[in-house]
């Protein structure tokens, strides 16, 4: 029988929030996605007993998750939720409200207390923000967070402390499940590079001229290869600590890939990646997309569908559930009626999009994941059974140096701000030598906002842990300070 075989691949990655001289964690983005998402994802999945799926976890954000399952953690958010209210300083108060703010309505509606904070006392705000993160699979677990939820306001100390420890009991559920799964064989777990570094751009700044060729770039050079290496070999190792054994794929940090990189991951034992449809164009012209590629040294590539994994991330948020997965149904279909046997790729972030969602995506997911298992023309597939089907392939010799941001390079290099920040890493990088303050600055999510036009929230605290992480490769090093940072 024709089939339509799909790959999900979700994406999970934060970057490194943990001040290197405080070692507190400034920003609280990993807890608070591994309350509602790292552990969800998962569990949601098994219910639907017919579904395969792949997860992609970056090295970086386990090494938080597995901070995270620690009592002794220190992190600004949880250092407040702590604190006995009439023991929280102006400040501390302003940097928790300051969180409240940015949260989306979706997840202010799930405690609806977060929108009475001018009336409200401390302790029940504390409470009710922890709880809207809270995932439902994963709250509907503890006793505890079912029995706060109910009573809805009025919480006690005695209450708040229950909930933190039954929260990191979460936490400490993620990592096993991903790996019970991936043993049943329902999930395949890929690795990548480890701090999500751009990696073309380690292995040569002047990659991203590629595609873009009259792109300004920074007057400094050094020779990071051995950094581009050592992000990929170091990464395989982590996973191995984890998941027992070497990752079959790797989802390059951004999906940025280039000749060299594909070498690379090959040449350490990495068989299957991803990237975009985009690079696909760029290097040949063409959006052959649904079959897998077989780069000249052997290693596979799949080439993501742009609009249905954008849908799902960007889209169909503001639709109806129903509306939503009738789309993509169709979108499916279309594909599925002009090629043979097509090969469909998505990929997308598997935390940050949920949050815009009603009910933190569960509708939507419930119904998108029944949908797909009554639909006997489409099988989910793992990354490792890409390689079990006889699956037609297509050869490809030579890839442009890109990333699933329109094929290129442009959101992490190429402006003056970006550029400053690329001589500031090199500039430290050529005094410190190779260290892992050195590998956690060269993480792509320093340079993302850097002189765009869109202002992210705690931009400032992005740019001082940048610094930081500089700052503190001199001193690992035993190397004099320069001015530059100093005076940063």
């Amino acid at each position: 029988m024709k089939k339509l075989y799909l790959i999900l691949w979700w994406h999970m990655h934060q970057p490194m929030y943990k001040n290197p001289f405080t070692n507190i964690y400034e920003l609280p983005w990993v807890f608070l996605h591994s309350i509602k998402d790292y552990l969800e994802m998962p569990l949601f999945l098994e219910k639907f007993t017919k579904l395969k799926m792949n997860f992609n976890l970056t090295p970086v954000l386990i090494d938080q998750i597995e901070d995270y399952q620690r009592n002794d953690v220190s992190c600004r958010l949880l250092n407040v939720i702590k604190k006995h209210p009439s023991d929280i300083e102006k400040e501390e108060r302003e940097f928790f409200l300051s969180l409240i703010e940015v949260m989306t309505d979706r997840l202010k509606e799930r405690m609806p207390l977060l929108k009475e904070t001018a009336h409200t006392r401390l302790l029940d705000i504390k409470v009710a923000f922890l709880m809207a993160w809270v995932g439902e699979m994963s709250g509907g677990r503890s006793d505890i967070i079912k029995a706060l939820k109910d009573k809805g306001r009025d919480y006690t100390e005695e209450e708040k402390n229950m909930l933190l420890e039954a929260l990191r009991h979460i936490i400490g559920d993620i990592l096993p499940a991903y790996r019970r799964l991936q043993e049943e064989g329902r999930i395949c777990v890929t690795t990548s590079p480890y701090y999500h570094p751009i990696l073309p751009l380690l292995f040569s700044i002047d990659s991203a001229k590629e595609v873009v060729g009259d792109i300004a770039l920074p007057d400094v050079r050094a020779d990071t290869k051995e950094d581009a290496f050592a992000h990929i070999e170091r990464a395989i190792d982590k996973y191995r600590k984890i998941f027992g054994d070497s990752p079959a794929g790797c989802w390059p940090s951004e999906g940025a890939v280039s000749n060299t990189v594909l070498d690379a991951l090959y040449k350490k034992g990495i068989v299957i990646c991803g990237t975009d449809e985009s690079v696909l164009e760029n290097s040949t012209g063409t959006k052959d997309i649904y079959k897998p590629y077989i780069f000249g040294n052997g290693i596979r590539i799949l080439f993501r569908n742009r609009e249905l994994s954008d849908k799902i991330g960007f889209v169909y948020h503001h639709w109806q559930e129903e509306d939503g997965v009738s789309d993509f149904l169709k979108g499916l279909r279309h594909i599925y009626e002009t090629h043979e046997n097509p090969v469909v790729t998505v990929i997308l972030d598997g935390e940050n999009c949920w949050e815009y969602y009603p009910d933190n995506g569960n509708r939507f997911l419930n119904l998108f994941y029944e949908t797909l298992e009554r639909e006997d023309w489409i099988e989910t597939l793992t990354l490792n059974e890409v390689f079990e089907k006889e699956l037609q392939t297509k050869e490809i010799h030579h890839i442009k140096a890109g990333s699933w941001i329109n094929g290129n390079l442009l959101k992490w290099i190429g402006n003056p701000e970006k550029n400053r920040f690329w001589e500031m890493l090199l500039k430290t990088r050529k005094i410190s030598g190779l260290n892992r303050s050195i590998m956690i600055a060269e993480g792509s999510d320093w340079f993302w906002w850097q002189g765009e036009s869109e202002k992210a929230p705690f931009l400032d605290v992005f740019k001082d842990l940048f610094i930081n992480y500089l700052k503190y490769a001199c001193i690992e090093s035993g190397a004099d300070m320069p001015d530059f940072l100093e005076n940063q």
